[in-house]
């Protein structure tokens, strides 16, 4: 018998290699058994995807500085100006390409996110509310950027960011009078 036998998706499999935990996405595609011992079973493994993935994500949350405020003495006219974002440092720590799911949430406008290892640079002009989430995946096989769970793809200008092996430096600016961490970048590393 020779058949992918769970078509209905692959199957996460943890793998412990030299201490460190990865996963790998696998299906299996056919099984049998020894006619002398049929209490063994031999599963073949397939991964139609080459990777394996950390368990653990590395995880940043960008934003909640401000540009401007108010500065004692006062001076008039007195400007209270707009919390710009911030800069952070993710880390893949894999041995290849791999690519952020970032998340937005929050009264904010403007959004522009660079990673500043690979001069990448996505913006997005659109005002969000207090409970509105917009979730950018830069990942090639789901890319997609959602609001509120609705396809927005058109809110996108410029590139899908990525993340070289090793440090990889963001920036997040916006617009916003909150002052609080606007911006989520998950990375998941991953090796070949």
């Amino acid at each position: 018998m020779k058949q992918v036998l769970l078509k209905k998706g692959l199957k996460k499999l943890s793998v412990t290699i030299d201490s460190l935990q990865f996963y790998v996405m696998i299906d299996l595609e056919n099984w049998g058994c020894d006619e002398l011992n049929p209490e063994f079973i031999a599963c073949q493994l397939v991964s139609p995807e080459p990777y394996l993935y950390a368990l653990n994500d590395q995880i940043i949350n960008l934003g909640a500085t401000s540009n401007n405020g108010i500065a004692f003495p006062l001076t008039f006219p007195i400007n209270f100006g707009a919390l710009t974002g911030g800069i952070g440092t993710i880390s893949n720590i894999g041995n290849t390409m791999a690519y952020p799911v970032i998340t937005v949430i929050g009264s904010c406008s403007n959004l522009v996110i660079t990673n500043v290892t690979t001069s990448e640079t996505m913006s997005l002009n659109v005002n969000l509310g207090a409970t509105d989430i917009l979730i950018i995946d830069n990942r090639p096989k789901t890319r997609s950027i959602t609001l509120n769970g609705a396809n927005r793809i058109d809110l996108k200008v410029g590139d899908w960011l990525s993340c070289v092996v090793g440090d990889n430096q963001f920036s997040f600016s916006r617009n916003s009078i909150e002052l609080k961490k606007h911006c989520t970048i998950d990375l998941r590393p991953r090796w070949i």
